[in-house]
This record gives C-alpha cells, sequence and structure tokens, in this order.
C-alpha cells in the first residue's frame, strides 16, 4: 500500500471489519487519475488489481465437493475477464 498511498488519499471503511479504499474521485463515476480516453495518468500508480487484468484469482470453498476435493477447503482458481476478447476460443 505505500505505492498507493503516495498517489491516493486513503479512508477506511466505518463498519468491521476495517477495510483501505483509494478515493479516486468525489462523484459518482468519476476517476480523476484517469483521462478522457481512459489512460491512466502518467503520474498515477496504476493498483495491482488494475495492472493483472484480465485475470484473476477466484478463491472456492470445496467443502460440500463429494469427491477427494473436498479434502481441501478453499481452492485458488485462475479466471479471465468475460469482457476480454484478445484470447481465441
Amino acid at each position: 500500500m505505500p505505492h498507493a498511498a503516495r498517489t491516493y488519499p486513503i479512508v477506511f471503511s466505518a463498519a468491521a471489519p476495517t477495510v483501505p479504499f483509494a478515493v479516486v474521485g468525489l462523484r459518482e463515476n468519476e476517476n480523476l487519475f484517469v483521462d478522457a480516453t481512459g489512460n491512466w495518468r502518467d503520474d498515477a500508480y496504476i493498483p495491482a488489481y488494475v495492472r493483472r487484468y484480465p485475470f484473476c484469482l477466484v478463491e472456492t470453498d470445496q467443502s460440500a465437493a463429494n469427491g477427494p476435493e473436498r479434502l481441501i477447503p478453499e481452492k485458488l482458481h485462475l479466471v479471465v475477464a468475460g469482457d476480454f476478447d484478445k484470447i481465441p476460443e
């Protein structure tokens, strides 16, 4: 988070568990760190969540499974965003 804190104001949620959030704008659908063409400003830190696009790790609960995978309570799966059109079918 040190890199993000240099670029974005950081606030914390009031509800438990307390979670940090980066403030990118003050209005709905506003991001002051992205220009009109949708590109990140050169001086802005690009969050890891955005840099990894279109890939994402998803945690699944295997406790209801019937096979040997039920012995592993949680697994991580690599998924690709459904709107990413650069991977051939």
